[in-house]
């Protein structure tokens, strides 16, 4: 009978500890979404969008460029735009607007553009070929990444 006790005594011991443990990470599961929603975060999911309404990130590019130092050029660019309709309308013509960025990119050397001053005056060209082809009223464009591929020693 001592050795059943004992038993029981063990068994209940041990669910306690599982109830505990249970319990913890369901009060911390809990808390973590609150502050998943308080920031308005998604799990797994991190965004460089931004809150202002005026505001329209372009999906990255990866494009080959023209250079003898470098081979590919990956960015992410966004779009201020002077008011709604302007983004509005960037958003409805996305396709032609990334088709004459990738065009202007593709024809630009990776000289001029591997050094702050060549990334400012990129996105000068940029803003005033938009904005001319376009129509747009841009207020400022900046990249949220922007990577040169050097080129390989081997030639490849």
């Amino acid at each position: 009978m001592n050795k059943f006790l004992t038993m029981s005594l063990w068994s209940i011991v041990i669910v306690a500890v599982l109830v505990l443990v249970a319990l913890k990470f369901t009060v911390l599961d809990t808390k973590e979404q609150s502050l998943g929603k308080a920031f308005n975060l998604q799990p797994g999911k991190v965004s460089i969008q931004s809150s202002d309404p005026n505001e329209v990130s372009l999906d990255g590019i990866v494009i080959h460029i023209r250079s003898d130092a470098y081979k590919i050029l990956k960015a992410d660019f966004g779009l201020k735009m002077k008011n709604a309709k302007d983004q509005k309308a960037l958003k409805e013509n996305m396709p032609a607007v990334r088709s004459a960025i990738l065009q202007h990119i593709s024809s630009t050397d990776a000289s001029k553009i591997h050094t702050p001053k060549g990334k400012e005056a990129l996105k000068g060209e940029l803003i005033d070929l938009l904005e001319e082809k376009f129509g747009f009223e841009i207020e400022t464009l900046f990249f949220k990444n922007f990577i040169l591929a050097p080129r390989d020693e081997g030639g490849i």
